[in-house]
């Protein structure tokens, strides 16, 4: 058995979506009180993170609402790391060829995006990659390699950058996911020791009612 750890540590001044990154922490009550209280003040979209349906679509589901059911799933890794770009987007092609090498994305599973991007993360300024004009750039996926994705009965995608749409921000990847009651993980850290498929992926949100997105820890579970 295998474990590997695909979440990024939540710290102040990580990358995060304004730049701000809103993490604090602090000590309510140090150990002289005879034990250490502390207290978190942070956006919900921090760090590794999910966003339900509801973030974007008001009257569904919310992140407490998803069942365990797609949060422990089968995980496959579609690697474009070695086009790694700015520009670089994953798409159905890329999808198509995986499923030559390893065979078909099982029902339910997570589709996980690796472009290579996760190791900006300690660098906040080359991760978010924002030009003059505010925009920011990495890599995405395509709305086609979505369409196709949704035809195999996925669960949800996960990426790790901002976000799979990248710098349109009319958000179409979002909206076609959440719009089919799927999730959606930003910010996931690839080990580079993460095999493309065969094992079990636990997603796993803190259970916030009405919560539109959440933290969570995301491991994966190998059977060796």
């Amino acid at each position: 058995m295998k474990l590997l750890d695909l979440t990024q540590t939540i710290s102040k001044g990580i990358p995060d979506w304004d730049g701000s990154c809103g993490f604090q922490m602090k000590n309510s009550s140090g150990y002289d009180s005879g034990l250490c209280v502390q207290e978190i003040q942070t956006p919900n979209g921090i760090g590794t993170h999910m966003d339900s349906p509801s973030h974007f679509f008001e009257g569904e589901s919310d992140i407490a609402s998803i069942s365990i059911e797609k949060l422990v799933c089968p995980g496959v890794v579609i690697n474009v790391s070695e086009k790694l770009a700015e520009n670089c987007v994953i798409e159905k092609e890329d999808i198509i060829n995986f499923e030559k090498r390893y065979g078909a994305i099982p029902k339910n599973s997570i589709v996980i995006g690796y472009t290579g991007w996760c190791h900006y993360w300690s660098n906040p300024k080359q991760y978010r990659n924002e030009d003059t004009n505010g925009i920011m750039r990495f890599p995405t996926f395509s709305l086609e390699s979505i369409d196709y994705l949704l035809t195999k009965q996925i669960s949800g995608i996960a990426i790790d950058t901002l976000s799979p749409d990248g710098d349109d921000y009319t958000f179409p990847v979002h909206r076609r996911l959440l719009g089919e009651g799927k999730f959606i993980i930003e910010n996931i850290k690839i080990i580079r020791r993460l095999p493309p498929n065969n094992f079990t992926l636990f997603a796993l949100p803190m259970k916030i009612k009405g919560a539109t997105e959440s933290p969570c820890r995301v491991i994966a579970y190998i059977d060796s």
